[in-house]
């Protein structure tokens, strides 16, 4: 009877530990062209775990306003800082899924434009202008955004319109995401937990 015990216990902990095994992530993708010519393309995933500087920051459209009209994703691979900045904080509303055209590095944006900046590889530009989509966005009851997703096509160089970069791509957040399928794990506990039960109910009719 005590190891009937002890497997319910431990079926129990697996079915409901593996609700709790939550981490962020983000991931990164985008093809950079130099004024010069050249080129290359960046694949990376952050987690808190592999980003040593891992931060969602998020302001509101005015002080004390519930909403945010800018949100600053910071990572780090190492000593490789990234970060991307989107926001309508200029155009006096908060941050929805949409078209944004005409977009400039923020907080020096004029009036009536969105904001969008990317640094990447411990470096950014004086000036980024260009449009972006953001795809994706949702809050958890809190507050705090829980998934964001958007593609970007701009330019950045020491002034706008001035010989420059091109930075097209996409990136995704999650605040949440499960490390192991909580699905199948509920499913293994509450399995274990059910063949706990029926063996014991058997050893007791014996």
């Amino acid at each position: 009877m005590k190891s009937h015990i002890k497997n319910l216990l431990g079926a129990t902990l697996i079915a409901f530990s593996s609700l709790d095994a939550l981490a962020q992530t983000a991931h990164l993708q985008f093809d950079q062209t130099y004024w010069a010519g050249y080129n290359y393309s960046i694949d990376e995933t952050y987690t808190p775990e592999n980003s040593n500087m891992f931060s969602v920051t998020q302001y509101p459209t005015t002080s004390g306003a519930n909403d945010t009209a800018t949100v600053i994703f910071n990572m780090g691979l190492g000593t490789n800082w990234t970060f991307l900045r989107f926001s309508t904080a200029q155009l006096n509303a908060p941050l929805t899924v949409g078209h944004y055209e005409n977009s400039m590095r923020p907080p020096i944006e004029d009036p009536g434009h969105p904001g969008f900046d990317i640094g990447y590889n411990n470096s950014g530009n004086n000036s980024v202008w260009g449009t972006f989509d953001i795809t994706e966005l949702s809050y958890s009851a809190d507050g705090k955004i829980d998934t964001f997703a958007a593609t970007f096509d701009v330019s950045g160089g020491p002034g706008y319109g001035a010989v420059s970069d091109t930075y097209k791509g996409t990136f995704t957040y999650t605040a949440a995401v499960p490390e192991l399928s909580s699905g199948p794990m509920m499913l293994i506990g509450l399995g274990a937990i059910a063949a706990g039960v029926t063996t014991r109910r058997r050893g007791l009719a014996a």
